[in-house]
């Protein structure tokens, strides 16, 4: 599915080697693993109003936290993504993050605004859904 990325005015996108970061994210208490999120996408994830919909990327930024880094609005979908794609996943870096050492080593290249991606086909679920075939006992709030 062609999608265009998006992301906050101030970040800037990058494509990442997800695997490179993930030994400092398996340190965080937000850490997620993988085997326990369903392969597909929340429709919040989206604007589908323009042609290609656009795919709002999750942000990374220095944090003082246990593993260096913290994801901000993203751990779900960065999560998801580096499964489908082999690792290398789009994220918007805040502030300066792209000069620390450890993150820097992991941008494979910068994103173009505006740039038309390629997502594979997943199935798009409502957020309440994601969350029910994760095992949550969901009574809304979200969409």
């Amino acid at each position: 599915m062609k999608v265009t990325l998006t992301w906050e005015d101030e970040d800037k996108g990058y494509l990442v080697d997800w695997n490179e970061l993930i030994p400092r994210w398996k340190l965080s208490t937000y850490y997620l693993d993988p085997n326990i999120l369903e392969s597909a996408y929340a429709n919040l994830w989206f604007n589908t109003a323009v042609t290609p919909p656009l795919f709002y990327i999750g942000e990374l930024t220095e944090s003082e936290c246990d593993c260096g880094f913290q994801l901000i609005n993203g751990r779900n979908r960065t999560t998801v993504l580096s499964t489908v794609l082999d690792g290398i996943v789009p994220l918007a870096l805040s502030d300066d993050a792209e000069t620390i050492p450890f993150i820097a080593s992991a941008i494979v290249r910068p994103l173009s605004p505006n740039e038309v991606f390629e997502l594979p086909d997943l199935p798009i679920l409502a957020h309440s859904e994601l969350r029910q075939l994760g095992g949550e006992d969901y009574e809304g709030g979200g969409q």
